[in-house]
Protein backbone atom coordinates (compact mmCIF):
# COMPACT_ATOMS: atom_id res chain seq x y z
CA UNK A 1 0.00 0.00 0.00
CA UNK A 2 1.62 3.37 -0.87
CA UNK A 3 1.73 6.00 1.93
CA UNK A 4 3.16 9.74 1.19
CA UNK A 5 5.76 11.28 3.66
CA UNK A 6 5.55 15.04 3.98
CA UNK A 7 9.20 16.55 4.06
CA UNK A 8 9.19 20.10 5.44
CA UNK A 9 13.06 21.06 3.97
CA UNK A 10 14.73 23.87 5.10
CA UNK A 11 18.63 25.20 4.21
CA UNK A 12 20.71 28.06 5.04
CA UNK A 13 24.23 28.88 4.08
CA UNK A 14 25.54 31.64 1.72
CA UNK A 15 24.03 32.95 -1.14
CA UNK A 16 26.67 31.01 -3.26
CA UNK A 17 25.97 27.44 -1.67
CA UNK A 18 22.28 27.93 -1.42
CA UNK A 19 22.70 28.43 -5.25
CA UNK A 20 25.00 25.50 -5.68
CA UNK A 21 22.18 23.21 -3.97
CA UNK A 22 19.48 24.77 -5.74
CA UNK A 23 21.11 23.68 -8.74
CA UNK A 24 21.85 20.40 -7.41
CA UNK A 25 18.15 19.14 -6.87
CA UNK A 26 15.76 22.02 -9.39
CA UNK A 27 15.19 21.42 -12.53
CA UNK A 28 12.70 23.70 -14.77
CA UNK A 29 9.46 22.48 -15.47
CA UNK A 30 7.05 23.19 -18.39
CA UNK A 31 4.12 22.87 -16.33
CA UNK A 32 5.03 24.23 -12.89
CA UNK A 33 8.00 26.47 -13.49
CA UNK A 34 10.22 24.28 -10.84
CA UNK A 35 10.41 20.55 -9.62
CA UNK A 36 12.74 18.72 -7.42
CA UNK A 37 14.59 16.15 -9.25
CA UNK A 38 16.96 13.68 -7.13
CA UNK A 39 17.96 12.05 -10.37
CA UNK A 40 20.35 15.91 -10.60
CA UNK A 41 21.67 15.28 -7.30
CA UNK A 42 22.37 11.30 -7.97
CA UNK A 43 21.41 9.43 -11.14
CA UNK A 44 18.03 7.32 -11.07
CA UNK A 45 19.08 4.15 -9.92
CA UNK A 46 17.88 0.67 -10.69
CA UNK A 47 16.64 0.19 -7.26
CA UNK A 48 15.46 3.53 -6.13
CA UNK A 49 14.46 2.95 -2.25
CA UNK A 50 18.10 1.24 -1.79
CA UNK A 51 19.70 4.37 -3.15
CA UNK A 52 16.78 7.05 -2.92
CA UNK A 53 15.50 6.03 0.07
CA UNK A 54 12.11 6.54 -1.92
CA UNK A 55 10.57 4.74 -5.02
CA UNK A 56 10.15 7.48 -6.67
CA UNK A 57 11.00 11.56 -7.10
CA UNK A 58 9.77 14.35 -5.27
CA UNK A 59 5.79 15.26 -5.70
CA UNK A 60 3.69 18.25 -5.24
CA UNK A 61 7.15 20.55 -4.38
CA UNK A 62 5.89 23.67 -3.03
CA UNK A 63 8.65 26.53 -2.43
CA UNK A 64 8.23 29.21 0.55
CA UNK A 65 10.69 31.29 -2.11
CA UNK A 66 9.34 33.00 -5.18
CA UNK A 67 10.90 33.25 -7.53
CA UNK A 68 12.95 29.93 -6.71
CA UNK A 69 16.45 31.11 -8.06
CA UNK A 70 16.06 34.10 -6.11
CA UNK A 71 19.76 35.10 -4.52
CA UNK A 72 19.12 34.21 -0.98
CA UNK A 73 20.40 32.25 1.94
CA UNK A 74 18.05 30.06 2.29
CA UNK A 75 15.57 27.22 0.53
CA UNK A 76 12.28 26.46 2.04
CA UNK A 77 10.07 24.09 1.09
CA UNK A 78 7.77 21.23 1.31
CA UNK A 79 7.39 17.98 -0.78
CA UNK A 80 6.30 14.37 -0.65
CA UNK A 81 7.95 11.18 -1.06
CA UNK A 82 6.73 7.57 -1.68
CA UNK A 83 6.68 5.54 1.88
CA UNK A 84 9.85 7.18 2.82
CA UNK A 85 11.52 10.24 3.73
CA UNK A 86 14.57 10.48 0.97
CA UNK A 87 17.01 9.90 3.91
CA UNK A 88 20.09 9.15 1.78
CA UNK A 89 19.40 11.77 -0.55
CA UNK A 90 19.64 13.96 2.40
CA UNK A 91 22.76 12.40 3.42
CA UNK A 92 24.52 13.23 0.02
CA UNK A 93 23.11 16.99 0.03
CA UNK A 94 24.97 17.02 3.71
CA UNK A 95 28.30 15.78 2.31
CA UNK A 96 28.23 17.42 -0.85
CA UNK A 97 27.48 20.92 0.58
CA UNK A 98 29.17 20.83 4.15
CA UNK A 99 28.60 25.00 4.84
CA UNK A 100 25.01 24.59 4.38
CA UNK A 101 22.77 23.82 7.22
CA UNK A 102 20.03 21.26 6.42
CA UNK A 103 16.99 20.56 8.38
CA UNK A 104 14.12 18.45 7.48
CA UNK A 105 10.52 17.07 9.06
CA UNK A 106 8.94 14.81 7.79
CA UNK A 107 5.49 12.83 9.00
CA UNK A 108 4.01 9.80 6.99
CA UNK A 109 0.53 10.46 5.90
CA UNK A 110 -0.84 7.74 7.73
CA UNK A 111 1.08 9.19 11.32
CA UNK A 112 2.61 5.85 11.30
CA UNK A 113 6.01 7.93 12.16
CA UNK A 114 7.37 10.71 12.07
CA UNK A 115 11.13 12.06 11.97
CA UNK A 116 13.71 14.98 12.13
CA UNK A 117 16.76 15.31 9.91
CA UNK A 118 19.36 17.54 10.76
CA UNK A 119 22.82 17.91 8.92
CA UNK A 120 25.96 20.45 9.35
CA UNK A 121 29.61 20.51 8.66
CA UNK A 122 29.22 17.74 6.66
CA UNK A 123 27.52 15.36 9.82
CA UNK A 124 24.23 14.59 10.14
CA UNK A 125 21.71 12.91 12.19
CA UNK A 126 18.06 11.90 12.32
CA UNK A 127 15.69 10.09 14.07
CA UNK A 128 12.27 8.48 13.99
CA UNK A 129 9.34 8.54 16.27
CA UNK A 130 6.24 6.67 17.17
CA UNK A 131 3.05 9.19 17.52
CA UNK A 132 1.92 8.50 21.00
CA UNK A 133 -1.23 6.98 19.44
CA UNK A 134 0.80 4.37 18.27
CA UNK A 135 3.12 3.21 20.81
Amino acid sequence: MCEYVCNNFYASGSIGDIHALKKALLKIDDTTGYAMDFGLLRPIPEWCLQNWGTKENAIEVCFEDWPVMTASESIICSFYTENFAPIPLFQELVTRFPKVSIKVAYLQSSDEFLGIFLGQNGVFAYSEYLPASAE
